[in-house]
């Protein structure tokens, strides 16, 4: 016969899968988005004053929390443990690739700075919300405690039996090792391959795709390595 709660639950599996892979696309194309409008617009002085060097690293931060949101939100629903923690590696290593793709479409050492001067400030912010939780003192200041739950909107539950604390701390390291071994990954294929393959023209369009300005982008992944392995420090420190 017909079972009803089987139809449902298999049903809801086929739309958590969905999802996801709407928020994967909505992740892609927010690094299209970058690639050929938001920096371009930096570029031109798009951004009035002052404005022009916070602009773009702001509005791609929203943008990488909001396509965050939009894959974690299915991963709060899906029964499956093992699928649950899997998809952190991939939702990261997304994450991931739209920020190595920011760094290297960063048109001068300014736009470098802002944007690695505002991530560095928000990963601290992050460190510091992560410190106080379940904690007295966060207990005390109520607005606090309400600024960090605005700060938490979106990301997945941990499993059933695991400390919050203890998911976030892996989830935390997740990030950070995603983030460093395609900059490495990134890296090591450009100095030991593409740099001397670039006249082919089959590789000429991913090469100016992913390294728009040739050695001066690869020097912009390599500072931006050194600054996630010097946060990937911290993180392990803090959640040890």
């Amino acid at each position: 016969g017909w079972d009803l709660r089987r139809w449902r639950d298999e049903t809801l599996l086929v739309l958590l899968h969905e999802f996801m892979l709407g928020a994967a696309m909505l992740q892609s194309g927010t690094t299209l988005l970058d690639t050929f409008w938001l920096s371009k617009a930096a570029q031109s002085n798009a951004f009035p004053g002052a404005l022009g060097r916070v602009a773009r690293p702001a509005i791609l931060f929203v943008l990488r929390k909001c396509a965050y949101a939009a894959w974690a939100f299915p991963l709060k629903l899906h029964p499956s443990v093992k699928f649950r923690l899997a998809n952190l590696f991939v939702m990261h290593i997304s994450s991931g690739v739209f920020v190595v793709s920011a760094v290297s479409r960063c048109t001068e050492w300014e736009d470098l700075v802002s944007l690695v001067v505002l991530d560095t400030s928000l990963d601290l912010t992050g460190c510091f919300f992560y410190s106080i939780s379940g904690t007295e003192f966060l207990e005390r200041h109520r607005w606090l405690k309400r600024i960090k739950g605005i700060w938490d909107l979106g990301k997945p539950n941990p499993p059933t039996g695991v400390m919050t604390s203890h998911y976030r701390g892996l989830e935390f390291q997740i990030s950070v090792m995603c983030i460093i071994s395609i900059l490495l990954g990134m890296l090591g294929s450009y100095f030991f391959a593409l740099r001397w393959l670039a006249h082919l023209d089959f590789l000429g369009a991913p090469v100016k795709f992913w390294f728009p300005k040739g050695d001066e982008s690869a020097l912009y992944m390599c500072v931006a390595s050194v600054r996630e392995i010097a946060f990937f420090a911290v993180v392990r420190f803090m959640v040890s």
